[in-house]
């Protein structure tokens, strides 16, 4: 073979090898991803007791999936080598997956999440956020809570994850290990965000094209913050209320004395708060936006024009009905709202623990080089 075309040979085989190496690390980013929300899911018991060996054993093979694209066999020359890394690769699967097994059989049942979040019962009223939403205002209007030494209702403690609908606020079903939820969504009556026609083009060019800034830990601001994993502890004090996020280590300060807004020039991932009570109620008006986050992982958005007001109602001890109408008239063509319950984490002793998501995070290196980029806000059209 002349020299010339040898050189060509080899450089085709050269493309063909990474070509396959993206395609197989593509897939590998994707099934770590979901792997490690599984995992999570099982650890805070949000997956219910006979769900949990599919679960486990699905995050084994992804695991192996992510293990194996990176000493594919069709990425070394010569039979020996491919049969090497042939075992390589099917060796931890066979672990993995035996581990798995494992685990699953000696897990204990997930007391109180036989069902999932939205068929369960809270305060007499179902679930399920569009049904949820007129039962508990209704229940809340004869509920008398507990008070705070200057006469608020007391919120305060350990509060569950809400619906934990982060991959996608709107009605969608179970898909490779992201569990399916019914629409966060009670107004309007579709269930679906009163996008304007470009806003919706963009929010597909957004899942296509960019990272989740929340998975590049970037703190997920409002209301996202409110229903993201983990859960949250809520403080209060006169002229404060102060909720502590797990997920990114996240801080809100409420204030409640009656102070303005900052200026217009200052933008923040969480939006300035500003609280009030009507009667038993805590309202927070939310603007400063620097439109840089996401509401979920499918590339729903808003822009730094984004305004925000939260209502927080206790429906019992150990129920808050939330609520949060959303507006950005230069992205949706009319204000809607989302709703849903906070259960309160009854476990004795419980305490959050110290998340880190910076230090030792290795996949939103790996989407950069597969080129999805950071989201730098949008621009909506005048």
């Amino acid at each position: 073979m002349p020299c010339e075309s040898c050189e060509i040979f080899m450089t085709d085989r050269r493309q063909e090898r990474e070509n396959f190496r993206t395609s197989h690390l593509q897939l590998s980013r994707q099934s770590v991803t979901l792997t490690l929300g599984s995992l999570l899911d099982v650890r805070r018991a949000h997956v219910d007791s006979a769900c949990r060996p599919a679960t486990l054993l699905r995050s084994a093979l992804s695991l192996s999936t992510f293990y194996c694209a990176h000493v594919d066999p069709e990425l070394v020359e010569g039979s020996k080598e491919r049969s090497a890394v042939s075992n390589r690769c099917f060796r931890p699967m066979i672990v993995m997956a035996a581990v798995a097994a494992v685990v699953a059989l000696t897990l204990p049942p997930a007391a109180g999440q036989e069902a999932p979040w939205y068929k369960l019962v809270l305060s007499g009223c179902p679930g399920e956020p569009v049904r949820f939403h007129p039962c508990a205002l209704k229940k809340a209007r004869t509920f008398n809570p507990p008070r705070t030494p200057d006469g608020k209702p007391d919120m305060q403690g350990h509060w569950l994850d809400g619906p934990g609908s982060s991959q996608n606020i709107e009605e969608h079903p179970e898909v490779y290990g992201i569990p399916g939820n019914p629409t966060l969504i009670v107004d309007p009556a579709d269930g679906k965000i009163p996008y304007l026609p470009w806003a919706t083009a963009e929010r597909e060019k957004n899942f296509k094209q960019y990272q989740d800034p929340q998975g590049q830990c970037f703190v997920s601001g409002v209301p996202r913050v409110m229903y993201v994993p983990f859960g949250s502890q809520i403080l209060q004090t006169p002229g404060y209320v102060v909720m502590l996020f797990e997920q990114n280590r996240a801080v809100r300060i409420i204030h409640t004395d009656g102070r303005p807004h900052v200026g217009q020039d200052i933008r923040l991932w969480g939006m300035d708060a500003r609280g009030r009570w009507e009667g038993d109620t805590l309202v927070v008006d939310l603007t400063n936006s620097n439109g840089r986050s996401w509401l979920d992982a499918r590339g729903n958005f808003y822009s730094a024009g984004l305004h925000v007001v939260e209502r927080l109602t206790m429906v019992d001890a150990d129920t808050i009905h939330y609520e949060a109408t959303i507006e950005d008239p230069k992205v949706f063509t009319r204000p809607w709202k989302m709703a849903f319950p906070l259960r309160r984490n009854t476990q004795p002793g419980h305490e959050q623990m110290e998340y880190a998501c910076i230090e030792g995070e290795r996949d939103a290196q790996h989407a950069v080089n597969l080129g999805y980029k950071t989201y730098p806000g949008v621009v909506p059209p005048k």
